[in-house]
C-alpha cells in the first residue's frame, strides 16, 4: 500500500488548544476471548500506567432472516471495558471485542510526539497479548470546541477561513426572514477521499442550549480521519504520523491569524 501523501503545510506551534477530543481507534477482526465477560488479560500488561477496568456493555442489534424471508432480530451484548490512565483521568483506553480505542479529552492533548508515544505503548501492549497481524479500519479524529466569550455568536471572520465563515452564516443574512426567525443551529460536513484516506469534517455553530436561539460563540471544528483497508501491525504508527500531518495542514487551512493569536503561537 502507498504511504499517506499528505500536502505540506508551514509547521506552527502553539502554547494552547481548544480540542475537546482526540480518538485514535484501531479496528480488528473479532477476538473471542474478547467476546465474554471474564477481564482481558490485557488489564495486567498496562497496570503500570492504567487502573483497573471499569465494565460495560454495548447492546447490538443482529437482523437475519428466516427460511420463509422474515427479518429475525435479536439482541446481543458485548463488553467495553475502560481503563482510565492513573495520573490522568482525561486519558483512557476502551478496549472491545474488536476495536481498542485511545482518547484524550478536555484539552490534555499536548502534542503529538506524546500522543504517539501514548498509542505506541498502548499498541505493543495489545499485541504483546493478542495475536493480531492485521488490523481492518484505523481512525483519528480531532475535536475543537473554540469558545471566546468577547466575541459576536455569528461572526468569526478573522478567525476562520472565509469560506467556512459564509457557510455558516449562509442562508441567515440574506434569507429576508431574519426578523422574525432566528438561528438555532448552522453545522455543516464535508466528506471527501481518496484510494485509501476518507474525511469527514463537520463544523459550524452546534449550540449546546439548542433549540433556543444561538446566543454564545461557541464554535465546532471536528475533523475526523479514517483508513477502512487492511493495515500490517508495522505500519500503524506510520500511518498515524501520515494522519496527523495531513489534519495539521487541514486546521491550519481552516484558520486565520485571530484564532492563531488565541492559542499563542510558539513559533511559525
Amino acid at each position: 500500500m502507498d504511504k499517506v501523501k499528505a500536502t505540506s503545510s508551514k509547521h506552527i506551534e502553539y502554547t494552547s488548544n481548544f480540542l475537546k477530543n482526540v480518538i485514535f481507534r484501531l479496528d480488528f477482526n473479532e477476538l473471542n476471548e474478547l467476546k465474554n465477560d471474564v477481564e482481558p488479560k490485557f488489564t495486567k500488561t498496562i497496570s503500570n500506567k492504567y487502573n483497573a477496568p471499569i465494565q460495560n456493555t454495548i447492546k447490538e442489534l443482529e437482523v437475519s432472516l428466516s427460511s420463509d424471508g422474515e427479518k429475525i432480530l435479536k439482541e446481543k451484548t458485548s463488553w467495553v471495558w475502560q481503563y482510565i490512565h492513573k495520573n490522568c483521568s482525561d486519558k483512557s483506553v476502551s478496549l472491545q471485542k474488536n476495536a481498542f480505542i485511545f482518547e484524550c479529552r478536555n484539552s490534555e492533548y499536548k502534542n503529538f510526539i506524546t500522543f504517539r508515544d501514548d498509542v505506541e505503548y498502548i499498541l505493543s501492549k495489545f499485541l504483546d497479548n493478542y495475536s493480531v497481524s492485521q488490523f481492518t479500519r484505523m481512525g483519528l479524529r480531532y475535536i475543537n470546541e473554540i469558545f471566546i466569550p468577547e466575541k459576536s455568536p455569528l461572526d468569526w471572520d478573522g478567525f476562520i477561513s472565509p469560506d467556512l465563515c459564509k457557510a455558516i452564516k449562509a442562508g441567515i443574512t440574506k434569507s429576508g426572514i431574519t426578523s422574525s426567525f432566528l438561528p438555532v443551529r448552522s453545522m455543516h460536513q464535508l466528506q471527501v477521499k481518496n484510494d485509501e484516506i476518507t474525511i469527514m469534517f463537520n463544523y459550524g455553530i452546534f449550540n449546546k442550549d439548542y433549540p433556543n436561539p444561538i446566543a454564545k460563540p461557541e464554535l465546532i471544528l471536528d475533523y475526523d480521519y479514517y483508513i477502512s483497508s487492511l493495515l500490517d501491525k508495522n505500519e500503524i504508527l506510520d500511518k498515524l504520523t501520515d494522519l496527523n500531518s495531513l489534519s495539521k495542514h487541514m486546521f491550519e487551512s481552516s484558520i486565520e491569524n485571530e484564532l492563531r493569536k488565541q492559542m499563542g503561537v510558539i513559533n511559525g
